[in-house]
């Protein structure tokens, strides 16, 4: 249970840090959702910009048995490096 405590307080805390990176056009939000009764934890960009509306998936991470699956990564980088 320990470490499945630990794995979550990990994809916060790497959701938090990608939350704080606020797009420099239009108006658009970083959003955090985090399930620990799931275990799905997602950061979504959302709101408005010059094109119109705005709703994508930054990350979406999920812990199945004692892994870390990345559902989707949209960072320039990938958080896997």
């Amino acid at each position: 249970m320990a470490k499945l405590e630990n794995y979550r307080k990990i994809i916060t805390q790497i959701l938090e840090k990608h939350a704080q990176h606020k797009p420099s056009h239009g108006e658009i939000e970083p959003l955090l959702l985090c399930d620990p009764i799931t275990d799905n934890y997602l950061l979504l960009d959302t709101g408005w910009d010059k094109t119109g509306r705005v709703h994508y998936v930054v990350l979406h991470l999920r812990i199945v048995g004692e892994k870390i699956w990345i559902k989707s990564d949209g960072t320039e980088r990938g958080i896997a490096l």
